[in-house]
């Protein structure tokens, strides 16, 4: 709304598909607190999109951890090692847990987490990181399951030749 002092913004015109940011900012600078009442609204605020899982950070050979990220937070507790399996040259692997910073850090929410792996991904080739329905569903903030399925990514091999042996003297 017009105006330094207006507590109230004018009605947005908004269409379907596109997004929205509530953003509510304390400008009146009272320690009160606020309230945010939708009950006479014909909006609705919803999810319908299921996680999934959007990218895997670069493995490097002879490393014990997977690292992935998920296209949104995910709820810390609904995360567990069952819920993983990982395909490809040199397995069969064994996840063993499955961890993030934030959840570690007694959070709730984590996008990023990362897999301790064995035996260590040694070999160069296509792998498969599988989301599986073993130990329950990777869930998000909105009670979304992600769907059971795959994602490839690909280790490249480090080869090392030794061309000459010089012994000391």
């Amino acid at each position: 709304g017009p105006g330094p002092t207006n507590a109230f913004n004018a009605l947005l015109n908004v269409n379907a598909g596109e997004t929205y940011v509530l953003n509510i900012n304390n400008w009146s600078g009272t320690t009160g607190g606020y309230t945010v009442d939708f009950s006479n609204s014909t909006a609705s605020i919803f999810d319908t999109v299921k996680p999934y899982i959007s990218s895997i950070d670069q493995v490097i050979c002879n490393n014990s951890q997977l690292t992935f990220n998920f296209s949104e937070n995910i709820l810390c507790g609904s995360v567990q090692a069952a819920d993983f399996l990982l395909t490809g040259p040199g397995g069969p692997y064994v996840i063993s847990s499955v961890t993030g910073t934030t959840c570690l850090a007694g959070g709730t929410a984590e996008v990023t987490f990362t897999a301790n792996v064995s035996p260590a991904i040694t070999t160069g080739g296509n792998y498969s990181l599988h989301i599986t329905d073993l130990s329950g569903s990777v869930t998000d903030l909105c009670g979304l399951n992600a769907d059971t399925g795959s994602v490839q990514f690909f280790v490249s091999a480090v080869e090392a030749v030794i061309d000459s042996l010089v012994q000391p003297t």
